[in-house]
């Protein structure tokens, strides 16, 4: 997780904790928010390793055509 992530998430986490705090009818908002924001960073977290993997197999069968051309 970056640090814009983290900050974004402690953001949410503060709101939701002063409405809940204000306001008991939006606990319920809150909890969805939460979860719908957690769904996100993690979305966002096996995307970027999906892509890594994609970036470290394209390198991997590249240098093996290498070889086996080289050969």
């Amino acid at each position: 997780m970056s640090k814009s992530n983290c900050e974004e998430l402690i953001g949410i986490l503060w709101i939701m904790l002063s409405l809940m705090l204000f306001d008991r009818e939006c606990i319920y908002f809150a909890w969805v928010t939460l979860s719908l924001g957690i769904f996100c960073q993690l979305c966002s977290i096996v995307f970027s390793l999906m892509a890594a993997i994609k970036k470290r197999l394209e390198r991997k069968v590249g240098t093996s055509k290498e070889n086996e051309n080289g050969r």
